[in-house]
């Protein structure tokens, strides 16, 4: 009786570990269907418009920024003050958060070659969205080296340029890698390597141009290969008259006269 009695409670243990196991695989099996069952393409829908509104986010306060900027720098930064304060004194719409962000990326980070990630953020969304065929690699690198050309660019200005403004034009970023060049190229060398690879950059955003210069190169040499032809025809005729003797005249003017 007693093996029995054990037997049968741990039977009974069995019963109810093998019903809540049960029970927790098919609130799996119930989770894991659920997100079987949503589509793709609504996935793809739902990460392209979080991607577009984000990116609206952004744009509004990188603009808001450039307005409100000065005077909440004033009011925040250095400032010991519970978020409730920060919330009351911040100017603009874009509350602590936008300004926090904007002030990271322009001021700290990259300048205003942020409006190029910016245009990618949003463009993303569009293109996720409407399912759009892009060239993800090209776009994406594209985007990042506008911005950092843009960054070194204008921290290549000097300092009396933007002497009184709140924000470094090219960020923390384009100062340190501005300043990189000059002391081993000089002023004059990274003016020079900043327009040659915009130059590059311009021919492979727009590619367009290079099919055009490619036709107008080739129209060039067609025009150049006829010029050379006819002034090789007219070097020719030239050198057969020099080559004609001078009694070949006399001879065919006697032959005429004796021919009257």
């Amino acid at each position: 009786m007693k093996n029995f009695t054990l037997n049968k409670a741990s039977t009974s243990d069995d019963k109810r570990g093998d019903r809540s196991a049960k029970r927790s695989s098919k609130r799996s099996r119930e989770k894991g269907d659920f997100f079987r069952q949503v589509p793709g393409d609504l996935w793809r829908f739902i990460a392209g418009v979080t991607l577009f509104f984000i990116g609206l986010f952004l744009v509004y306060n990188f603009f808001s920024y450039f307005v409100t900027g000065a005077e909440n720098q004033s009011l925040l930064l250095g400032q010991e003050i519970t978020a409730e304060e920060a919330a009351r004194r911040i100017q603009g719409h874009g509350g602590i958060t936008g300004f926090t962000l904007m002030n990271t990326l322009v001021n700290e980070w990259i300048g205003l070659g942020l409006v190029f990630l910016l245009y990618l953020v949003v463009m993303m969304g569009v293109w996720i969205t409407l399912v759009m065929r892009v060239s993800w690699f090209r776009q994406i690198s594209l985007c990042i080296c506008a911005a950092l050309w843009t960054s070194i660019t204008l921290g290549l200005m000097p300092a009396e340029w933007t002497d009184g403004w709140f924000f470094l034009p090219g960020g923390v970023f384009g100062r340190e890698a501005a300043t990189f060049l000059t002391m081993h190229i000089g002023i004059v060398g990274a003016l020079l390597l900043m327009s040659f690879l915009l130059i590059l950059l311009l021919v492979i955003t727009f590619s367009s141009l290079m099919q055009r210069y490619a036709s107008f190169s080739k129209k060039r040499k067609v025009a150049n290969a006829l010029a050379d032809e006819q002034e090789s025809a007219q070097e020719v005729i030239y050198d057969n008259e020099d080559t004609i003797p001078e009694d070949a005249g006399d001879e065919v003017t006697g032959v005429q006269e004796e021919t009257d």
